[in-house]
């Protein structure tokens, strides 16, 4: 119920006053009409209109309370609101009070007695399955011939990849014990077996190609992307079994320190809002480098409708020479970390230094630089949030090889410690590889004789701080803009982590 003002002549002198009525909303098919439960009047005893809608509230609650039997503790404040209010909702209680014998007699219960069977969960599973029919994936499916049984089959298994990722075994188990997926998809429960999701795995996987082209172009309508800017990068992933007859399983370097596990490569390029525009698995040993020759032919076929061709950001270990040239030579432009060394550029005497802040609001410097031999432009940026860090991860390592040293030369006054020419160097040249960028900053001294090593010293080289520290350069082939707009563009590579996480 709700207050409404209504405008009425009075019989006396034909002047208009405002009256108020008590109405309620009721719903006729798609019309929503109003119904008058009580006649207020002018309300000519309340002087103020706050307290005229205060009225209004206090009524509706009270008839609320009054038919429910919920009274509430609590009183309206203003007398002469609370008084009027109580005279009113009894009218209403009394004008509709009707003694007809409700349809449902109520029963005490004991609620301990109550016990709940088959509960199944919803809520997740629904919502993907509203995203699911969003992105027209089942028109994709029958498209390409499958009957109904097979779309529902393929909904219940992306909605429970993406509400419960585990084994096709763990999946059949949680869906007969705990999820309502199949009375979401329509497929039968009893039809839930490891080996139907493994087999609609290989089914859907088979048709990985038409599926990203069919979510590129549906999730760029729904969400009005122009994929101005695509990024690419790469992961991989390690298997805990032998993968004997993998064929593309292999071992090499693993991101995880895995490197006593085969591995695969996942490749995948996004755009800035995180889409994934396509994705590629490769063997385990390949190359960052290698596979982007693959990769932006795939892009080339994909971006033909496009009036204007994406910019292409990769990362350092990607950006070689040979793959630059062959972004440009596809037309596109691209954007990455350089693999120039910092030591080799010479600053632009004609840009001025420009500040801005990351996301947690630490310091950047961004400078336009040269580099000698070398085509595109070259920004140096320098942060010092990553200067902090790399000078502290260089003063640790400086105590650990310093610690190292210390160890041999205790080893060299020791009873039968280690004091043999060849042993001694043998000690200092694995501590050399283990702090390979630490080493270089430091002389070692050697006294001997034929056999033995008698004493050990060590220098640190004056000068051997490193100027660069938090500094990298960015290098792109976009024509000449703005170092922040570039600055903007390159950090949306951040996409792409999150989206591997």
């Amino acid at each position: 119920m709700f207050l409404k003002v209504v405008f009425k002549n009075e019989k006396e002198d034909g002047t208009r006053r405002i009256h108020y009525r008590m109405i309620e909303s009721y719903r006729t098919g798609d019309q929503v009409k109003h119904q008058n439960i009580l006649h207020l009047g002018a309300l000519d005893q309340i002087p103020h209109p706050d307290q005229i809608r205060a009225l209004g509230k206090r009524i509706d609650q009270l008839v609320k309370e009054k038919a429910t039997g919920n009274i509430s503790l609590f009183k309206v404040e203003d007398s002469l609101v609370e008084n009027l209010a109580q005279q009113y909702s009894d009218e209403i209680i009394t004008k509709y009070k009707t003694n007809e014998k409700p349809d449902t007699e109520f029963q005490l219960i004991n609620t301990e007695s109550i016990k709940n069977e088959d509960i199944r969960e919803m809520g997740c599973e629904w919502l993907c399955h509203q995203a699911l029919d969003q992105l027209q994936l089942a028109t994709l499916f029958r498209n390409k011939g499958w009957n109904a049984e097979q779309i529902q089959l393929a909904y219940t298994h992306i909605i429970s990849r993406c509400t419960h990722p585990a084994s096709e075994y763990s999946t059949t188990k949680w869906i007969n014990q705990n999820s309502g997926v199949c009375e979401i998809t329509g497929y039968a429960i009893s039809k839930v077996t490891k080996d139907k999701l493994y087999g609609m795995s290989r089914s859907l996987y088979s048709i990985k190609d038409s599926i990203e082209r069919h979510l590129s172009t549906t999730s760029n309508e729904l969400f009005d992307l122009h994929d101005s800017i695509l990024i690419y990068d790469l992961t991989n992933t390690y298997f805990e079994g032998k993968m004997s007859e993998s064929k593309i399983a292999k071992r090499g370097h693993s991101k995880e320190k895995r490197s006593d596990a085969k591995l695969i490569v996942l490749a995948l390029v996004i755009n800035a809002e995180g889409f994934i525009k396509y994705s590629n698995i490769f063997e385990g040993n390949t190359n960052d480098s290698t596979t982007i020759t693959k990769i932006i032919t795939t892009l080339t076929a994909r971006t033909v409708h496009m009036d204007k061709k994406p910019i292409v950001v990769i990362d350092a270990g990607i950006a070689s020479e040979d793959n630059l040239k062959m972004i440009k030579a596809l037309g596109y432009d691209y954007m990455c970390v350089s693999r120039t060394g910092i030591k080799k550029y010479q600053v632009d005497t004609s840009s001025i230094p420009i500040s801005v802040s990351d996301n947690l609001q630490k310091s950047i410097t961004l400078q336009r630089v040269t580099v000698p031999g070398k085509e595109g432009q070259f920004i140096l940026v320098h942060s010092t949030a990553k200067e902090a860090k790399e000078i502290g991860m260089n003063d640790q390592a400086k105590l650990r090889f310093e610690t190292g040293l210390q160890q041999i030369k205790i080893g060299l006054s020791r009873k039968g410690g280690v004091k043999t020419i060849d042993k001694v160097h043998e000690r200092i040249g694995r501590l050399k590889q283990k702090y390979q960028s630490i080493h270089r900053n430091y002389t070692i001294q050697f006294t001997q004789n034929d056999k033995e090593i008698k004493t050990i010293e060590w220098y640190l080289k004056e000068n051997s701080m490193s100027k660069n520290f938090g500094k990298y350069l960015l290098r792109t082939s976009l024509p000449v803009q703005s170092e922040k707009t570039q600055w903007i563009i390159y950090n949306t590579i951040r996409e792409i982590e999150n989206t591997f996480r």
